[in-house]
């Protein structure tokens, strides 16, 4: 028995209104069929309704379109798919329905978004305009055309995945090299100075570099020069005009104005982060990488591509990077830390169904890939490449990832991958959590061509098992696993594993702090004895609370993790944070009473003379901790106090 499928009674009278003297009574009922036709094969729900009522309420000739909507099959077959599958490209249809029968034309929709191509059209048009903001407009509005292109080759089926996140790619690389370019020439309209446009190189990390963007992904870029000149008719130096033409080009490409956004980017994966400058001369950066560069780094740089700017500049930085990338021998502390990377995302992983960040997703997928890289990389120039599944296949042919698991790899990849491109194809929003919506899980199901969505969790659940088993084969170094915060009774376990992501990484609740590698290494130090020590506190919500109290009052965290790593200190701090509230507020408001801590003063007996000199905080962290740890008993915690008071009150 087939299945049938109707619209929603509103729906229909609002049909009828919109069409009532556009179309005779015959042609509407051929119109209806013609939608529901296509609706059929989509969870066709309210929103879905809605959004083709959004897209026919904003055709102006009507009578043209519905005519040509039943002469032609495909065009039914185009308004239905966007209308059920992403509120992101309704919006942009809506906005401009004459983008309707571009996406109508079938060798539109199929022909290749080629780079060279794409870079001279739109050099080509933006030279029209004159202002600044009106070129702005325009790259908006092209991303939008080609999104809504690429979007629904990608919802029809027309590209699989290595061709759509591909065209991802060359659509923000073209256009964030082409913004680069007018903000860099709008400074040197600015202060009338011309500048040399290879004297700078842009260059992309993260899935723009790999060229596997996704819909709605942040753009991870880096920026540097070839040297700092002077200019002396402006008083300026380069190293100032390219932090200008940073600045003005971060704020161009996410500022949201009428016209939208042109893409999330973000410098934060440079040298020494978001507390450095935005660039730095390509010397600078050689010398960071070849001093203090981390093997998170290299992970990370496996994915560094060209995006403008001198291309001899690029050749010059990525032929240093090489070596530091893919070492010739790379020791098995390298996997003990991609383990330890992958250990704290999951741990600060709050949301269970995140298929990029949950165990068995896609980072367990790209960390195993790049470990292999990583490792062998030095001895096998082919397998260095940015591209996930180009990865994959290079490593299998080395013989590095046997059949099966080549096998596994891609078709999950390629699994997660869509449910992503679903996600932020219905919104615009970096999501990647799977729906507990029962609808939008109802349209994941179907757009994925699962039957059901018990099918769908099923499938899901087997990937997951397959790809961890495969991570942990790579990256098990054969040194035993360390207990997790997962086995400690927290009563708020939510806030528990916010605080630990903070004391970890220096990301929270409030997410004000980034750690270095330096302090994050000597966290992991610090790690087992706080373990050891939660597991067996009565209170480890409070023990938790109190430590992140104490951490976040600090300006120099390194400092006291360097000397928490003497076991006996820690553990002392870690009995005030559990048994001393007072301890652990004074620490955290006065800096006098955290020196006393931290100089290890306050373990030691002041002498009576000197106890005087202190100040009211300062004696009680000095009694407070000391009662706390069974250094003083009540008794003389009280007659120190007393002493104390009476000797003040007689000076006044």
């Amino acid at each position: 028995m087939s299945k049938k499928f109707s619209f929603s009674n509103g729906f229909v009278n609002k049909i009828i209104e919109m069409t009532e003297g556009v179309i005779p009574s015959e042609k509407f009922e051929l119109f209806l069929v013609s939608l529901e036709r296509q609706a059929i094969k989509f969870h066709f729900d309210n929103s879905s309704e809605s959004n083709l009522l959004r897209i026919l309420s904003s055709i102006y000739d009507k009578t043209l379109f519905i005519n040509d909507l039943v002469r032609y099959p495909h065009h039914p077959e185009i308004l239905v798919s966007i209308a059920a599958n992403s509120n992101y490209l309704t919006d942009i249809v809506v906005r401009n329905p004459e983008y309707l029968y571009q996406i109508f034309d079938q060798d539109y929709l199929s022909q290749e978004i080629e780079q060279a191509a794409l870079q001279t059209e739109i050099e080509n048009i933006i030279g029209r305009y004159k202002s600044f903001n009106s070129k702005l407009n325009f790259l908006k509005q092209t991303k939008k055309r080609y999104i809504l292109k690429i979007g629904l080759a990608d919802i029809l089926k027309i590209n699989d995945l290595l061709k759509t996140t591909g065209q991802l790619s060359i659509l923000a690389k073209v256009i964030t090299a082409q913004l680069f370019r007018i903000c860099y020439q709008e400074i040197q309209t600015k202060y009338s100075q011309a500048l040399d446009n290879n004297k700078y190189c842009l260059c992309s990390l993260g899935k723009l570099g790999g060229n596997e963007l996704n819909y709605s992904s942040d753009i991870d870029l880096i920026l540097f020069y070839d040297n700092n000149e002077f200019y002396e008719p402006i008083n300026k130096e380069f190293h100032e005009l390219l932090s200008e033409t940073a600045l003005l080009f971060i704020k161009s490409s996410t500022e949201i104005t009428d016209k939208g956004y042109i893409y999330r980017v973000d410098f934060r994966l440079r040298p020494d982060g978001k507390y450095s400058p935005l660039c730095k001369s390509l010397v600078d950066y050689t010398k960071y990488y070849e001093l203090r560069g981390e093997d998170w780094e290299r992970q990370m740089l496996i994915k560094l591509d060209y995006i403008d700017g001198g291309k001899s500049l690029y050749q010059n930085f990525i032929n240093f990077l090489q070596p530091f990338i893919y070492p010739h021998s790379a020791s098995i502390s390298l996997k003990d830390q991609i383990q330890k990377i992958k250990h704290r995302i999951e741990q600060s992983n709050r949301e269970r169904e995140n298929v990029k960040l949950f165990k068995g997703g896609i980072r367990d997928i790209e960390f195993s890939v790049q470990a292999l890289q990583l490792i062998n990389g030095g001895k096998y120039k082919e397998i260095r490449t940015g591209n996930t599944v180009e990865a994959v296949n290079l490593l299998n042919g080395k013989k590095l990832l046997s059949n099966k698991e080549k096998k596994i790899f891609l078709e999950a990849y390629n699994f997660y991958r869509k449910i992503e491109h679903f996600l932020q194809l219905m919104n615009d929003t970096q999501t990647h959590l799977i729906p507990d919506n029962t609808d939008l899980l109802k349209k994941l199901t179907l757009f994925l061509g699962f039957k059901s969505t018990s099918e769908f969790k099923h499938t899901l659940s087997i990937y997951r098992k397959e790809i961890r088993k495969i991570f942990d084969s790579i990256l098990t170094t054969g040194v035993k696993e360390k207990s997790t915060i997962e086995e400690i009774p927290f009563k708020d376990k939510s806030r528990a594993i916010k605080n630990y992501s903070f004391l970890s990484t220096g990301t929270g609740v409030f997410g004000q702090k980034e750690f270095d590698q330096r302090t994050i290494n000597l966290f992991d130090q610090i790690e087992p004895t706080l373990i050891k020590y939660l597991k067996k506190s009565s209170a480890p919500d409070r023990v938790l609370d109190n430590l992140v109290k104490v951490i976040r009052s600090v300006s120099l965290t390194s400092i006291w993790y360097n000397e928490l790593c003497d076991n006996r200190f820690l553990k002392y701090l870690l009995t005030l944070c559990e048994y001393s509230d007072k301890s652990v507020n004074l620490i955290a408001v006065d800096k006098s009473c955290s020196e006393l801590l931290l100089t290890r003063k306050v373990f030691s007996e002041i002498p009576p003379d000197e106890i005087y000199r202190l100040t009211y905080n300062q004696l009680i962290i000095y009694l407070s901790v000391r009662l706390t740890l069974g250094l003083l008993n009540p008794e003389n915690f009280s007659a120190i106090l007393s002493d104390y008071i009476s000797d003040r009150i007689t000076k006044i």
